[in-house]
């Protein structure tokens, strides 16, 4: 069996789910589409390995939808709206 994690990260493809019904009367009973993901940058996607970063305040993690600034290397809490310190280079663009 193929290894889904490292077929993904050769190809850049991943399917909902990793086996398909054998049979047409256990495709009718799983009632999921059949759907994949693809990623077209996969190759270019580096891996970070850190800890994640905290709010101080309400202990929230930083995420894609928090506001970083490189000029001053904080980031602001999505949740509560605190400012909170960089404490590593995430080759965040400039704000």
């Amino acid at each position: 069996m193929i290894d889904v994690e490292e077929h993904e990260r050769n190809t850049g493809w991943r399917g909902v789910f990793n086996a398909i019904p054998s049979t047409r009367n256990t495709a009718h009973k799983v009632m999921m589409p059949l759907g994949y993901f693809y990623s077209p940058f996969i190759a270019e996607a580096q891996t970070m390995r850190a800890n994640p970063l905290f709010c101080a305040k309400c202990k929230a993690s930083i995420s894609a939808f928090s506001s970083k600034n490189r000029n001053t290397r904080t980031w602001t809490c999505t949740f509560c709206l605190t400012t909170n310190q960089l404490t590593m280079d995430l080759g965040i663009q400039q704000v």
